[in-house]
């Protein structure tokens, strides 16, 4: 996850005490001192404190065409019971997870959300809710959420109304969706716009970002399209319209009131950077150093996906590898084992200090801080380590200086 806005203009995000550690930004090289990084929050001598995204339910409302998940309508919506998610959110508070983000399938499916919320919240673990966003047709809905302990709810948007009800494959859903976008608002919830980019919606951005305004939403999220579940179906933007998107989205920043992210290509902070570098070269040293504390994919490390059935599984995208079960084995044991203990080979690898990429990433300057979406090249190539076809860089732009300049300023 990149904070595009926080790169290009410097303004602060109540998440940035996730994105850059237990300071606010890292100290840096001045003269000839040695440079000290700021140690991240993720991750201490006790082992690795991710977010976990919880798919708790693969039942859904609708049956959108692109979904990771392949969520259908009809699924039992309680796969796992209350009682099992309890247990493992209290192993979640042991490890010190900050965030709970319970996804699905729709999660507001279940009748019991607001309970898992309230438990999770009890424990001090921050619960947020990704929806669809159309059940949420009454006011009470959204204000159960807040009352609950939930404090940012993220909603799904993928177009206009035309696109959006194609695309989510039911007529009516965009009303309902935004609906159900002013309902959390009125009740005082920070709401996420959620856009997966793909060659079916892309000409609805511009309009999309004016309707994020519209509504008053507190931040957008740009989602790449990660080939899995039903997605592996869907068609894809190309690299140049991938280029042409962020450096769209750096002219933006600067005069929409809500925060714009971008999600599932570490690239897109050396395009911004790059960007940086022709339009803004007065922030370009900082754009670096930030990206340099954030790191690149967080997979293995910084994020974690539980499924339905409870397997563990390296980010929500990487359905076909599984490290364990929580409800079996208790997360940290799995997550963090002591001892002789075994992690998981493929984590294993993904915690290397530094990893063995190849072709285009292994020859980046920019591999340190980047290093590609390790779950699109696996899933493309069979190859972990390959280059991450997502990448719109040059052969040039890899080839850039990527230190921190001697007296770079926050």
């Amino acid at each position: 996850m990149i904070g595009l806005t926080r790169l290009v203009t410097g303004r602060r995000s109540p998440s940035d005490r996730y994105r850059y550690g237990s300071s606010e930004a890292p100290s840096r090289q001045r003269g000839d001192e040695e440079r000290t990084v700021t140690r991240h929050r993720f991750a201490d001598d006790d082992g690795h404190h991710p977010v976990v995204v919880w798919n708790i339910t693969e039942s859904c409302n609708l049956e959108c065409a692109h979904c990771y998940y392949s969520a259908v309508l009809g699924r039992d919506p309680v796969a796992t019971s209350f009682d099992d998610i309890a247990r493992v959110i209290d192993d979640l508070a042991e490890a010190r997870v900050p965030v709970l983000l319970l996804s699905g399938g729709e999660p507001l499916i279940r009748k019991d959300i607001h309970d898992i919320a309230a438990y999770a919240r009890s424990k001090g673990i921050n619960p947020v809710i990704s929806t669809n966003g159309t059940i949420i047709t009454r006011p009470e809905h959204a204000r159960k959420l807040r009352e609950s302990g939930v404090e940012y709810v993220g909603i799904s948007v993928d177009g206009m109304a035309e696109r959006h009800d194609a695309q989510r494959r039911k007529e009516g859903a965009f009303d309902r969706t935004r609906r159900g976008i002013e309902l959390c608002r009125e009740a005082g919830l920070r709401v996420s716009m959620r856009f997966t980019v793909t060659a079916a919606n892309v000409d609805d951005l511009p309009a999309v970002l004016n309707l994020a305004e519209e509504v008053g939403i507190d931040r957008f999220c740009l989602y790449h399209l990660v080939p899995s579940g039903r997605g592996k179906r869907f068609g894809d933007i190309d690299n140049a319209t991938r280029r042409r998107i962020i450096e769209h989205l750096c002219e933006q920043a600067p005069d929409r009131p809500y925060e714009i992210l971008t999600v599932d290509n570490p690239s897109d902070g050396p395009v911004i950077h790059q960007w940086a570098l022709e339009h803004r070269p007065d922030i370009a040293d900082e754009v670096l150093d930030r990206l340099r504390s954030q790191g690149g994919d967080g997979t293995g490390r910084r994020i974690v996906e539980i499924d339905h059935d409870g397997m563990l599984h390296p980010n929500q995208f990487w359905l076909s590898h599984t490290i364990g079960n929580v409800l079996e084995q208790p997360f940290n044991e799995i997550w963090n084992p002591d001892g002789d203990a075994s992690l998981d080979p493929l984590v294993a690898e993904l915690r290397r200090d530094e990893w063995p990429l190849e072709g285009a990433c292994g020859a980046c300057n920019y591999a340190s801080l980047c290093g590609g979406f390790r779950a699109r090249a696996n899933n493309a190539t069979g190859n972990l380590w390959a280059e991450d076809p997502s990448c719109p860089l040059t052969k040039s732009e890899r080839a850039a200086d990527t230190t921190v300049a001697t007296g770079a300023s926050a």
